[in-house]
């Protein structure tokens, strides 16, 4: 149910605090971008322990869905 897009608005996204700021990660149905920037971050790493929060975009229903996950995580691509 990952929703993918050609820009952070359109997509499902990852964020994570970066110390401060917070990074803005989504994917594009083949890639993972960071808002803001035209380079691809499929190698980018987020680092152990930190806090990661899933904003998923409205649904067709007008709700929005809030993703909870405990640790251990795992990555796999949408």
């Amino acid at each position: 149910g990952w929703r993918t897009g050609r820009s952070a608005a359109l997509a499902d996204t990852l964020l994570f605090w970066n110390g401060s700021d917070w990074n803005v990660f989504y994917h594009t149905g083949s890639i993972w971008k960071m808002a803001g920037s035209a380079l691809t971050q499929n190698d980018s790493v987020i680092p152990a322990g930190e806090a990661v929060l899933v904003r998923r975009i409205e649904g067709m229903s007008g709700t929005a869905d809030i993703a909870t996950s405990l640790p251990p995580f795992s990555y796999s691509t949408p």
